[in-house]
């Protein structure tokens, strides 16, 4: 992850504790039935207020827990517009990041997260003492996060936001989306306010795939070209760790591939990064696309590594799965659509992950798939 400018960091410190909060009651807002309110404000700017709804919120986070008193503010500003992908992708980064945290550990002081090649910048702050009662958990920014970008995608608000979080109309955290102009300025940030991305750039993937010319397989750096429908990504942290992937059926959009991983990663973000996965279902709010992880059906019986331990599909795999396949397959290649992925450990699969149209059947055209993978 490249390094995040201290000026900016200290920037947003001090524009979001001067914010303001919106009044739910404000006299010139407007109520909407999806759970919002809409003020006029200065400008190319207008803020919306979440109110704590939870069963709005929860229509599509339906495994995430709820939060009692939970509410947002988004103060958008137009003048300062970002690229949807470079949101959707650094977004999904810190999501990640945050799913390998214990669901209840205090945020402090902050989070941040900003990709290598992309302006956009991603940071959640905690203005609260560590010993003050009123902490900021990773169960607020998860769901602080995930309503921010799916708020952005609902409106087309693809430009600079600042929220406040809030329980029981107390601010307990703040949180920026927003671009760094000026690299030439950019200054390493302490050492303790930001998380460390996993995610290596492409030259240190190796990527196995098909060759379309004799149809033997051939190691290729992640760099060349992966037009094949098929092939096989390597961990470049865990090396053991193997996603074999076939693309094929019909082609999702990218936003709705963003969100549909996004919402994976928070549904499994309650979880323990060690807890066992027996299914984990995520689909958008429009129903665009649905991703589905479940162990396999001999993992239990059969499933071994190579000290013999039994192979269990944890959320720690499921998560870097899901990051793995967005991140060096999926964005780099342009492949949005249908796609089945087997995952291995030390040449064991003990797990599988579909993401195809939410319209279609679950088992979609993946028995096919299967066989498939498993003759070549």
């Amino acid at each position: 992850m490249a390094s995040v400018p201290f000026y900016i960091l200290v920037l947003c410190i001090v524009t979001l504790s001067q914010q303001g909060i919106a009044a739910d009651n404000t006299n010139n807002s407007l109520s909407l039935k999806s759970g919002y309110t809409i003020e006029t404000a200065k400008k190319n700017r207008h803020t919306l207020t979440s109110l704590p709804s939870p069963s709005h919120h929860n229509a599509s986070l339906t495994t995430l827990p709820p939060i009692p008193g939970f509410a947002l503010t988004y103060n958008f500003d137009h003048s300062e517009p970002l690229r949807p992908l470079e949101i959707y992708h650094t977004a999904i980064q810190l999501m990640y990041e945050l799913a390998q945290r214990s669901w209840d550990a205090s945020i402090h002081p902050m989070v941040t997260e900003q990709l290598e090649g992309y302006d956009v910048i991603i940071l959640i702050m905690n203005p609260e003492a560590p010993a003050a009662p009123n902490q900021l958990l990773v169960s607020h920014s998860v769901t602080g996060l995930y309503r921010s970008v799916v708020t952005m995608t609902e409106r087309i608000l693809f430009c600079q936001l600042r929220s406040q979080l809030l329980i029981q109309g107390k601010r307990i955290g703040a949180l920026s989306i927003t671009t760094i102009n000026d690299k030439s300025k950019a200054t390493p940030p302490p050492p303790t306010t930001t998380i460390k991305a996993n995610i290596t750039s492409n030259s240190e993937a190796e990527v196995q795939a098909d060759s379309d010319d004799d149809g033997n397989n051939k190691h290729i750096s992640a760099i060349n070209n992966l037009g094949a429908n098929r092939g096989q990504l390597r961990d470049p942290i865990n090396p053991q760790f193997v996603l074999k992937y076939y693309f094929y059926g019909k082609t999702i959009t990218s936003k709705e591939v963003a969100l549909a991983v996004l919402e994976a990663l928070a549904t499994a973000a309650p979880h323990g990064r060690y807890d066992d996965c027996k299914e984990l279902e995520a689909v958008t709010k429009s129903g665009g696309c649905a991703i589905f992880v479940n162990p396999t059906t001999t993992t239990a019986a059969t499933g071994k590594n190579n000290n013999g331990d039994e192979l269990i599909l944890t959320y720690e795999f499921v998560t870097r799965a899901l990051v793995l396949l967005f991140a060096k397959i999926v964005v780099p290649y342009k492949r949005f659509g249908d796609c089945f992925v087997e995952l291995e450990y030390e040449n064991e699969k003990f797990g599988e992950l579909r993401m195809l149209r939410a319209a279609e059947s679950k088992d979609n055209g993946t028995d096919a798939v299967r066989q498939d993978l498993q003759s070549s």
